[in-house]
């Protein structure tokens, strides 16, 4: 019989939390605190002058990613980014599980605000991109990162990958184990290709949600760096290329000036190898959302592809 999972109380961490940055409750109880839902955790914005996450469940998973997260901030508190303000630790503690940063200013977006600006405008975010690309991997010298501490991204992607379209055979769904197999075979190349390079501290999730936009649709801060870790330009951008066309392709030329820039097929491997390894992990769902939202990107990816199969699931 398992246990169920704790449900955390944001309220209770607000009422306990004392540091050098909120010296007591007193400090904030008279400021407004903005409720958000950000994602697994819920995210309390106290007097726009400090963000608390509180994960959803007081899980094993949750925890690392906020620890995850606090270690990232350490690192990036010892290096200059300056304009790209990141947030300052605050606090981190597993009991109860928080994690407190100072609040980065700036206007976020969604996919949908940035589908409504001018393709200029849209190409300006993009550059904005992949500038703040450049000056990170400047910034942080990937031999003081121990790696063992920053977690792959919570689970490696490697590994995740390897139990998933690497073991992938099912004579009842021909087309995507086809299409495992020649995944399978172009990710094997790739990873030669990984062994010969040097790895850049990297954010993980970098996409429009992630960032604090200034007037000028500049990169003034950036935040949620739970997937922080040791990695490759093409995984970094593999968040990026299944956004805005304008401003992955104005990200990637950015970073091709520069001298930095992964090709788009490695870019693409990367998100291929991520569609379809979430897509295989649901085919249990039998018709769940998750899997309903996959298969959906599997359609529009490979659209040459008879997908009669997973209709039929």
């Amino acid at each position: 019989m398992t246990t169920p999972e704790q449900t955390a109380d944001p309220n209770q961490i607000l009422q306990s939390v004392t540091s050098q940055y909120i010296l007591a409750p007193s400090a904030y109880a008279n400021l407004p605190v903005i409720a958000a839902d950000g994602g697994v955790n819920l995210v309390n914005i106290i007097g726009e002058q400090a963000v608390i996450k509180v994960p959803k469940t007081i899980a094993p998973a949750r925890i690392t990613m906020l620890r995850n997260e606090s270690l990232a901030l350490q690192l990036l508190e010892r290096t200059d980014l300056s304009p790209y303000q990141t947030p300052a630790l605050i606090q981190f503690s597993t009991d109860p599980v928080h994690l407190i940063a100072s609040f980065v200013r700036g206007k976020s977006m969604t996919e949908e605000e940035l589908k409504q600006l001018s393709i200029v405008e849209r190409q300006r975010v993009g550059k904005s991109f992949g500038e703040y690309i450049i000056r990170q991997i400047a910034a942080v010298d990937p031999s003081t990162v121990e790696d063992d501490a920053l977690d792959q991204t919570v689970g490696s992607w490697f590994d995740f990958f390897d139990s998933n379209v690497g073991n992938f055979k099912d004579p009842n769904l021909p087309s995507l184990s086809r299409l495992s197999e020649s995944l399978r075979r172009k990710w094997h190349s790739h990873t030669q290709e990984l062994r010969q390079i040097s790895p850049y501290f990297i954010h993980g999730d970098l996409t429009i949600r992630n960032v604090a936009l200034n007037d000028n649709l500049g990169i003034s801060g950036v935040f949620d760096w739970a997937k922080a870790h040791l990695g490759s330009l093409a995984e970094e951008l593999s968040t990026l290329i299944n956004g805005d066309e304008p401003l992955f392709e104005t990200c990637l030329s950015t970073l091709d000036k520069n001298g930095v820039a992964p090709s788009f097929e490695q870019v693409m491997l990367w998100r291929e190898m991520k569609d379809t390894s979430f897509l295989i992990r649901a085919l249990d769902s039998q018709g769940g959302e998750t899997f309903e939202k996959f298969k959906a990107v599997a359609k529009q990816r490979y659209p040459a592809t008879d997908w009669a199969e997973l209709d039929m699931k």
